[in-house]
């Protein structure tokens, strides 16, 4: 058995028709074992609508405590926020991933340390937040930055959800400094999977995040091809788990865009085997 643990990031449908494939996806996904599944929450009014629709039945389908929603709290309300994860906890959902988002309104909340405050305040759900390996591309600096998540730490949160990245030695420089600020809680590396290097260069450059030169020698030319370049992508994501996995990481969040044969490849390849084969 693989001493890796996964959790699973995926995305909502964008019309009700696929809530049936949503949750056949999790289902699958949930034989893997792994540590949970988050759910991304759109900032718009309709798409936070249409996550939040989802979330009862994600959480029925898999288990509430396995079901992890995002929650984009920016420019709400917070009683309202209050309301929401009330009727969360109701459906057996203890892990909530604390976002600002994009702010889509003019409510108290300002911040994610805000959300984390705020969620804090109706029951004792274990909470996630974001980290930035390199920089938001909002604040002035890292060490702004890394302030900030340390206030989100001590507004409540558990566990760091990093930004993705594909240079080991940024993630294990970040976790340094996270632990020299006294944050004792876990930093789980966000691991993107590519699909094609225009895609992950335009995430990139929306994120503030780098595209090392080795990632686009080793994609270029793989453009028309994407059996290659999925190939490719499987053997990137395993590299940089195993060597993360020497510096003692264990836990790795992965950002599975929802493209169930690539995730499954990649656990198969780390030796993460759905429950049948390890009850056989």
């Amino acid at each position: 058995m693989s001493a890796i643990r996964l959790s699973f990031e995926t995305f909502p449908p964008k019309h009700a028709t696929g809530h049936g494939k949503y949750l056949e996806m999790l289902n699958t996904f949930q034989k893997y074992s792994p540590m949970f599944q988050s759910m991304t929450y759109g900032a718009g009014a309709s798409d936070r609508s249409r996550s939040e629709q989802l979330v009862a039945k994600s959480a029925q389908s898999i288990g509430g405590r396995q079901f992890v929603p995002h929650l984009a709290g920016g420019g709400q309300d917070k009683e309202r926020i209050k309301a929401l994860v009330s009727e969360w906890w109701d459906n057996d959902v203890r892990h909530i991933v604390a976002l600002r988002g994009d702010e889509a309104g003019k409510g108290e909340i300002k911040c994610a340390a805000d959300v984390v405050a705020t969620i804090r305040e109706v029951n004792s759900f274990e909470i996630s937040v974001a980290g930035y390996p390199e920089i938001h591309p909002k604040s002035a600096s890292q060490e702004a930055e890394l302030t900030h998540l340390k206030s989100k730490v001590e507004a409540g949160a558990s566990r760091v959800l990093t930004q993705f990245f594909f240079d080991a030695d940024v993630f294990l420089k970040y976790r340094d400094k996270c632990d020299a600020l006294g944050m004792d809680v876990k930093i789980v590396p966000g691991i993107l999977p590519i699909s094609s290097l225009v895609q992950v260069q335009r995430f990139a450059k929306q994120c503030a995040a780098t595209v090392p030169d080795f990632i686009i020698d080793r994609f270029s030319g793989l453009e028309d091809q994407p059996e290659a370049t999925a190939a490719v992508a499987v053997t990137t994501v395993v590299e940089l788990v195993e060597r993360l996995n020497k510096e003692g990481v264990k836990d790795f969040h992965l950002y599975t865009l929802n493209n169930v044969p690539r995730t499954l490849a990649i656990c198969h390849s780390l030796g993460i085997y759905p429950e049948q084969k390890l009850a056989a």
